[in-house]
């Protein structure tokens, strides 16, 4: 691999980051490593949620917002992503059904 290959990627560009709370593969500690060197970052984590959680409740509306305007990102209103009872992990091979 080129030199610096494994070094984070540093960035002052808006993002996003979506985390399962129970989320075997990519755990929300790998989101708030990412997010150190990301300056204009937020990170969402979604109880009870494992991997994917892009189609879960209020999530897919969350990404429209941030997609809408990426400047506001401070504004996303997350409460909808933490008071929802989630489904456990793993009811299916794709995961719960939307």
């Amino acid at each position: 691999a080129p030199e610096g290959a494994g070094a984070p990627v540093s960035s002052d560009v808006p993002t996003l980051l979506l985390s399962g709370a129970r989320d075997p593969v990519t755990p929300p500690r790998w989101a708030e490593l990412a997010a150190e060197t990301l300056s204009r970052s937020r990170h969402l984590v979604v109880p009870d949620a494992a991997h994917g959680t892009l189609h879960l409740g209020c999530v897919p509306d969350r990404v429209a917002q941030f997609l809408d305007d990426p400047s506001r990102l401070g504004d996303l209103d997350d409460a909808c992503v933490r008071e929802r009872v989630w489904p456990a992990p793993f009811e299916g091979f794709w995961g719960p059904p939307p």
